[in-house]
């Protein structure tokens, strides 16, 4: 099903590699914000620090570094 699906909706895998820079979109609007739609969705940049792929039927994850302040980027530090 999966492979049908893929070339249907002419799927293809993330070429991302470690070293490229890359920007994070974001659309969430923060709790309590006034602001419904953002004007700035894209954060960064960031290079790939790490490219994880923990079992073979799910999909790949980045680790990513802030290019300005060298720092790990971890979602839960922005909410």
């Amino acid at each position: 099903m999966k492979v049908a699906y893929d070339k249907r909706h002419n799927v293809s895998s993330p070429t991302f590699k470690v070293g490229d820079k890359v920007l994070l979109q974001d659309k969430r609007v923060k709790p309590n914000s006034d602001q419904v739609l953002t004007k700035r969705p894209f954060q960064g940049p960031f290079f790939i620090a790490d490219v994880i792929q923990g079992q073979a039927n799910i999909g790949q994850a980045y680790k990513l570094i802030n290019e300005k302040t060298g720092k790990t980027f971890n979602i839960s530090d922005q909410w």
